[in-house]
């Protein structure tokens, strides 16, 4: 893809989610930075992924282990849109998920989700604005 479209500023990747036969999610949260770093010049991202702790635990471990640093992503990422992603629901957690994404793509401003279920991502996509210095949405 790179070498197709070396200037790919948007992304968004559909029906790419679930493997047919077994269900499990094809995406998970470590794999948005390798997206990401293999784009260079992306500045929106539409991709639903599995952002939960279970079988994700060293990712999650990244914002609090002192010792590891936070990889950043090569791309100026400004919009993140979660689709159908599934997350935990516990504040440690949307935290957690806040912190990855700011420190991933520190250019983030926006974190977007479908309307009738942008409650489940909420206190994140909040987290992004006010990292971003973005008001927050009524």
């Amino acid at each position: 893809m790179v070498q197709a479209w070396p200037y790919l500023s948007h992304l968004a990747v559909t029906h790419a989610y679930y493997q047919p036969i077994t269900g499990t999610p094809l995406i998970k949260l470590a794999d948005l930075i390798h997206v990401t770093n293999t784009r260079p010049s992306l500045r929106s991202l539409g991709i639903s992924f599995d952002a939960r702790r279970d079988g994700q635990e060293d990712v999650f471990a990244l914002v609090t282990t002192p010792t590891q640093s936070i990889p950043v992503s090569r791309c100026p990422l400004e919009l993140l849109d979660v689709g159908v992603s599934i997350k935990d629901f516990d504040e440690d957690a949307e935290t957690r998920l806040g912190q990855l994404f700011t420190s991933w793509w520190p250019t983030l401003r926006e974190l977007k989700k479908a309307r009738k279920s942008r409650q489940t991502w909420y206190s994140v996509i909040e987290f992004v604005r006010s990292a971003a210095g973005v008001p927050s949405s009524p």
